[in-house]
C-alpha cells in the first residue's frame, strides 16, 4: 500500500510541475463534463459534493473517500468511520436520452486510516449534425439539404484515481485530506483531446455534533487538454465549500440530512446564475456571474441544496434545488443485509426535457 501511494505521490507532484509549466487557452468550460459524471445519490441531492456521499468520481471530493461523519444517536457510540470495498455501476439519460453517460466506481479503506478509489466514466453524444457541406445562398445563409448533412458524435472517457489519509481520528474531531489525479480522451467530429489534471480536498466533522465541512480545490494543476500540435486549452481551477448536517430521528426511526455546496469561490466556472425577467415584456432569463465579494448572500443562494432522509437504514429519499428554481429527486433501498443497494435520480431543467439515473452497488 505505502508503495502505491508514493506512486501517487510522485504523479500528483508530476502534474503540479508540469500543469505549472505548459501554456494554453484557459476557458471557463473546458471541464463542463464532471457535472454530468455524478453518482444518483448526489444527483438526487442537485449534484451536492464533498459532504456526505463517498465515492470515486470525477466530480467527488477526494477526502471523501473516508467516512468522517458520525449521527448523534441516543446512548449509541459514534459509527466507525472507515469504509468497507465498494463496486458501483451507474447510468444516466440525459434530456430524454438525448445523449448518455455511464460510471463503473471502485473504492476501498483501510484500518490504519488509509482508503483509495478508481472509475471510468463514459460521456456518448450521438447525432451532431455537420453542415459544412451545406451550399450558401446568395446572401450567405445556407441551404439545407439533409443529403449533405453528416451526422456525427462526441465521446468523453475519463479515468480518475484518488487516495485520502486520516489524519486526526478523535472522538471530538476527525479530518481528513485526500488527491485526486484523472486522465481523459474527448472526441469531437474529426478531432481528438488528451488531457491530464489533479484534485485536492479536505474534510472535517464533529461526530458529537454530526457535522461535517469540506473543501475542494480542482483542476490544482489546472487540467490540461491538447487538441493537436495548434490549439490546447486548460481547465481553470475552482475552489468549493460544502457544508453538511446529520441527526438520527430515533422515534421514526431515521436518520435526516442536510447538504450544501457552493459555486465556485473563484468564479471560474463563468455563468452561476441568472436574472429572471423583470416585466411583462421582459421574461428571458439573463445568464450572470455573481462574485462572492460582490453580494455574498446572492452567491451563497446560487448554491446547490441538498436533502435526504433515510428509514431504517433500508430506504432513501432525497430532494435537492439549484436556482434559478431547478428541483431534484430521488430514492435509493439498500438489500441483503445492506451490501446491495439500488439508487434512482429525476433532475429536471428549465427549457429541457427531463433527465434520470440510476446506479447498482454492492458492498462487503
Amino acid at each position: 500500500m505505502h508503495k502505491r501511494l508514493s506512486i501517487f505521490s510522485a504523479v500528483l507532484m508530476f502534474l503540479i510541475i508540469v500543469g505549472s509549466s505548459l501554456s494554453a487557452a484557459q476557458t471557463f468550460y473546458a471541464d463542463d463534463f464532471r457535472t454530468l459524471f455524478a453518482m444518483p445519490r448526489s444527483a438526487a441531492q442537485a449534484n451536492v459534493i464533498g459532504v456526505f456521499d463517498i465515492s470515486a468520481t470525477p466530480n467527488a471530493n477526494p477526502a471523501n473517500l473516508l467516512d468522517i461523519s458520525a449521527v448523534k444517536t441516543r446512548g449509541k457510540k459514534s459509527p466507525d468511520p472507515m469504509l468497507s470495498q465498494s463496486f458501483e455501476f451507474a447510468y444516466a439519460s440525459f434530456f430524454q436520452n438525448s445523449f448518455q453517460s455511464s460510471i463503473l466506481s471502485y473504492t476501498t479503506s483501510r484500518p490504519d486510516g488509509w482508503a483509495v478509489g478508481v472509475s471510468a466514466a463514459y460521456l456518448y453524444i450521438p447525432g451532431i449534425p455537420v453542415t459544412e457541406n451545406l451550399d450558401l445562398s446568395a446572401d450567405g445563409s445556407l441551404i439545407y439539404d439533409s443529403s449533405k448533412i453528416n451526422m456525427v458524435s462526441a465521446s468523453t472517457l475519463c479515468f480518475n484515481a484518488a487516495c485520502a489519509r486520516m489524519l486526526i481520528n478523535q472522538s471530538r474531531l476527525r479530518f481528513a485530506a485526500g488527491a485526486a489525479v484523472h486522465a481523459l480522451r474527448q472526441g469531437l467530429y474529426q478531432e481528438t483531446g488528451y488531457g491530464i489534471g489533479a484534485d485536492l480536498g479536505a474534510s472535517a466533522g464533529l461526530p458529537q455534533y454530526g457535522v461535517k465541512a469540506s473543501l475542494l480545490l480542482e483542476n490544482a494543476t489546472t487540467t490540461y487538454v491538447r487538441w493537436g500540435p495548434n490549439y490546447s486549452e486548460e481547465a481553470l481551477p475552482h475552489v468549493k465549500i460544502s457544508l453538511g448536517y446529520q441527526r438520527a430521528i430515533d422515534y421514526l426511526y431515521g436518520r435526516i440530512q442536510f447538504s450544501y455546496s457552493s459555486p465556485d469561490f473563484l468564479t471560474n466556472e463563468g455563468v452561476n446564475a441568472v436574472n429572471q425577467g423583470t416585466s411583462f415584456f421582459d421574461t428571458i432569463p439573463q445568464p450572470k456571474i455573481i462574485h462572492p465579494s460582490q453580494d455574498p448572500l446572492a452567491f451563497i443562494g446560487a448554491g446547490c441544496w441538498g436533502l435526504e432522509y433515510t428509514i431504517l437504514s433500508r430506504l432513501t429519499f432525497r430532494v435537492g434545488y439549484v436556482t434559478p428554481g431547478r428541483f431534484t429527486g430521488g430514492a435509493g433501498i439498500a438489500l441483503w443485509r445492506r451490501r446491495f443497494g439500488l439508487d434512482f435520480a429525476l433532475l429536471t431543467h428549465a427549457e429541457l426535457p427531463q433527465t434520470y439515473q440510476v446506479s447498482a452497488r454492492y458492498q462487503w
